[in-house]
């Protein structure tokens, strides 16, 4: 019986480079890994040889253009390069999925360990992809030699020859005096034209390809560059900072025997930590996920950030070590399916555009893993395996933990309104009624003849009716949000629930509003003085309420543009100098440098500074030094504003809960620091309370911006 053995063509190379791999990005991504699995602890991809566009669309490369990865891996000898990266299908790295790398710190030689990503043996022929010429050059670290190869892939279309039949040229070189240990892959002919659009999405793709949570304490680290003709060359440091600023989040350890530990985190402070046993088997093995809620504040800073709305971004992304396993979390790739169960009208539920996060799993073997492997085109984890559904299971569970939580606090931030407006409400109603028995007996007293008396009485009488009847509109309404807020289905962030709702209550103020005027008009004109100030506390507690959860809650953000923040001040000091001086308060200001921030001025001064000079007035009220301090100071890319007052201070059981909504250490209505920390968080900014060190001051805070250049 004779033997039979399988042959390979030529064309195997295209159908597992440029046929399989779907694009430049991803071939490109393929390349840093295998830098990283080499011990790299940087690698340099550099567009060479390109031109500066004029207009977005205008093509940067052409013949000359080249594009190379070099890293400071460990390298390769001429006898690696043939025994491994010249063979197809290697099962070297599936055989050494850790490999002791050694690295040089401060002259300081140690040995770190990798995880290694790649398994298949293929990736090298998604360079295929981006050029037709590969010139491959390496250095082994212990500097034995250099080896140079040249790869002509559109030799390989040859499809009379097996791939064994076409010669790649290689040489051996000596060792200079500046050659470094790694490898440097030079690509050239390049099959696709990149323009600027296309440089743009690679920086940013790549900083989404990073995980933004390091595996091991090793540095990797990746620059872009990008060397312009006639220009000065482009680099940027790539780096996963997406989730830095969110601030509502869960995140889950999940391991391999089945202790989940969670916690839910709510701008930065920590609500709930529980430990509790996983009561299902689970086989997919241990995952480390973190799942963010973004409100209305924290989707427009996404934006602001990002350059892209959190729809266009995605939602929950899937990373392996260090790497991201691609498409999952893209935009319009909704795999664990969100929306399709946000569609199904469950109450209290996230759509995509509510979440971003990660998932994180390993090629360790302690995570086991091993169940959720990429498939052969880098595209996607294999699916029809039981572990894939098993660990979308679990991560709904994480979320739905996330949404009870969420939708707890909005409830209860939108049941105290409820319950201020109906307080509110009812003592309107009273002080109305009283207001009027006073104007009657003032009617009554007055020396007009009993037809006058009368006809002023009946006006009087149906004003009152008219305002009786706004204030029971007022209070049906605020029944009528009570229960929305236990029945609401679709949406998910506080002000689409109260928006219309306090609207449609602001409308109703207006008009009690223009009812009081003609009230006193009225008696005015018959020279009677009628005392109003009581009905008239009751009706501006309901305004300053409704006008400032409306300012909180409300989704039209004003257009930001640079803008001088000393000028800002300048203004703001202008404004206010009149009711500072009516209450005897001083002002003091130390501007530092001039600088730029993003900014509407209108939305800081009303929103920001507005409020911190009211409390600062009702503070000071009884106060024997009335002083009011602004200091600004650059530091670094941040410029600081320091706010302070002499006045009677925050009680140090409150201080925790200072920017709380409807938390007041004054006769205000609790929304007015509430919403000014929305407001500079809405520019990128901080706002604290802090103490300054000088007895004097009472009351300190501090904000701080980023500056503009």
């Amino acid at each position: 019986m004779q033997e039979l053995f399988f042959r390979t063509n030529a064309k195997v190379e295209s159908l597992l480079g440029r046929d399989l791999i779907t694009n430049d990005i991803i071939a490109i991504f393929e390349l840093v890994k295998n830098a990283y699995d080499a011990g790299a602890q940087y690698v340099k991809i550099t567009f060479d040889n390109i031109e500066y566009p004029l207009k977005d669309k205008d093509p940067i490369t052409d013949h000359l253009s080249s594009i190379s990865i070099k890293d400071d891996g460990k390298g390769m000898t001429f006898e690696e390069v043939e025994k491994y990266w010249m063979e197809l299908g290697t099962p070297y790295k599936e055989e050494n999925r850790e490999s002791e790398i050694r690295v040089r710190e401060n002259e300081i030689e140690k040995i770190i360990n990798r995880r290694v990503n790649g398994e298949k043996g293929i990736g090298r022929f998604g360079v295929d992809k981006i050029g037709a010429e590969l010139t491959l050059i390496s250095v082994d670290r212990d500097h034995t030699e250099k080896t140079t190869v040249t790869f002509n892939w559109d030799d390989f279309d040859d499809r009379s020859k097996l791939i064994n039949e076409v010669p790649c040229l290689a040489r051996k070189e000596v060792i200079q005096e500046n050659d470094n240990h790694g490898t440097e892959l030079i690509i050239t002919r390049l099959r696709d034209q990149w323009r600027s659009k296309d440089l743009f999405k690679l920086e940013k793709e790549l900083k989404k390809f990073i995980s933004p949570l390091k595996f091991d304490d090793n540095d990797f680290q990746i620059e872009l560059i990008f060397n312009y003709r006639n220009r000065e060359p482009i680099k940027t440091n790539i780096e996963n900072d997406t989730f830095d600023y969110l601030g509502t989040y869960i995140e889950a350890d999940l391991s391999v025997d089945g202790i989940l530990n969670y916690s839910i985190y709510d701008c930065n402070d920590e609500v709930i930590d529980e430990c509790i046993l996983y009561n299902e088997e689970h086989s997919f093995g241990r995952v480390i996920t973190r799942i963010y809620y973004l409100d209305k504040a924290d989707k427009n800073r996404f934006t602001k950030r990002m350059g892209l709305r959190t729809s266009d971004y995605g939602n929950i992304r899937i990373y392996k070590d260090n790497f991201r396993v691609m498409p999952y979390g893209d935009s319009h790739n909704d795999w664990l399916e969100i929306d399709k169960k946000h569609a199904q009208g469950f109450y209290r539920t996230f759509g995509t555009r509510d979440l971003v996060g990660y998932v994180l799993l390993s090629h360790n073997d302690e995570w086991e893993n091993h169940g959720l492997k990429e498939a052969t085109d880098r595209v996607g984890l294999i699916e029809d395996v039981k572990e894939y559904g098993e660990l979308k299971e679990f991560l709904w569970e994480a979320i739905e933990v996330l949404e009870k939580y969420v939708f707890k606090i909005l409830k209860s931030e939108s049941t105290e309104l409820t319950q201020e407006l109906e307080t509110e409400t009812t003592n309107l109603k009273k002080d109305t009624v009283d207001t009027f028995i006073q104007i009657d007996q003032i009617i009554e007293d007055s020396s007009l003849n009993e037809h006058e008396k009368a006809e002023i009485k009946d006006r009087l009488i149906e004003s009152n009716q008219k305002i009786q009847n706004n204030i029971n509109q007022i209070e049906d309404t605020t029944k009528r949000i009570d229960k929305k807020i236990k029945i609401y289905s679709q949406i998910t962030t506080k002000e689409g629930i109260l928006f219309d709702m306090l609207h449609k209550i602001k409308n109703k103020i207006a008009i009690i509003e223009s009812q009081l005027v003609h009230i006193q008009e009225a008696t005015a004109f018959k020279s009677m003085t009628a005392e109003m100030r009581v009905i008239s506390s009751a009706f501006d507690s309901i305004k300053k309420m409704v006008t400032g959860s409306l300012n909180r809650v409300n989704s039209v953000k004003l257009e930001k543009k640079p803008s001088s923040l000393n000028d800002l001040i300048n203004e703001v000091m202008i404004q206010h100098i009149a009711v500072l001086s009516e209450n005897e308060i001083e002002l003091e200001l130390e501007l530092g440098d001039d600088c730029q921030i993003m900014m509407s001025s209108e939305s800081i001064k009303i929103n920001v500074f507005d409020n911190l000079f009211s409390n600062s007035i009702k503070a000071l009220e009884n106060s024997t030094e009335k002083l009011v301090r602004i200091e600004t100071l650059i530091e670094d890319k941040t410029v600081k504003i320091i706010f302070s007052d002499t006045g009677k201070g925050i009680p140090e059981e409150a201080r925790s809960r200072v920017f709380s909504l409807w938390e007041t250490a004054t006769e205000g209505t609790g929304i007015g620091l509430a919403t000014a920390k929305d407001t500079v968080l809405d520019h990128e900014g901080k706002i604290d309370y802090i103490n300054v060190g000088y007895e004097r001051f009472a009351t300190s805070f501090m904000l701080e911006f980023p500056i503009y250049k």
